[in-house]
């Protein structure tokens, strides 16, 4: 039983060395461009929408409905001296700006407090910051 192992063995191995060698040309030239030169994912051969944003949803062929909103809204609430009430006036910017905020949700805002110049300066600090926290509530 061994040897006849050991003679099928053998056998293989002499039908494997009776084969020709194929060789293959040094370099095939490539059919398509498959860098991604937007960095979206999807190679240029395929690419029908240049400059996509950054981490926006594409489709196959790297295109978006995302479109760079670049929109300034400057809200400007006045206080009483002293006070970090607001009032019942700036309520519907406030809501317009808060609205904006919901359709867009990636939206950076910048919400500055200022107090006056009057009066001694750790007292203002601590008025400008009261003075931030509604507008943040909202």
């Amino acid at each position: 039983m061994k040897q006849a192992l050991i003679f099928m063995f053998t056998l293989s191995l002499l039908g494997c060395a009776s084969q020709d060698i194929v060789t293959l040309p040094d370099s095939s030239p490539q059919a398509n461009d498959l860098r991604d030169l937007d960095q979206d994912g999807v190679i240029e051969a395929r690419e029908q929408c240049d400059n996509t944003l950054t981490g926006a949803l594409i489709n196959n062929y790297g295109c978006s409905d995302a479109r760079e909103i670049n929109k300034r809204m400057k809200l400007n609430v006045l206080f009483a001296n002293n006070s970090s009430y607001v009032q019942p006036r700036y309520y519907a910017d406030i809501e317009k700006l808060a609205e904006f905020m919901d359709n867009y949700p990636g939206t950076f805002v910048t919400i500055e407090g200022h107090a006056s110049a009057v009066g001694a300066a750790d007292k203002n600090r601590i008025l400008s910051q009261s003075r931030l926290k509604p507008s943040q509530r909202y």
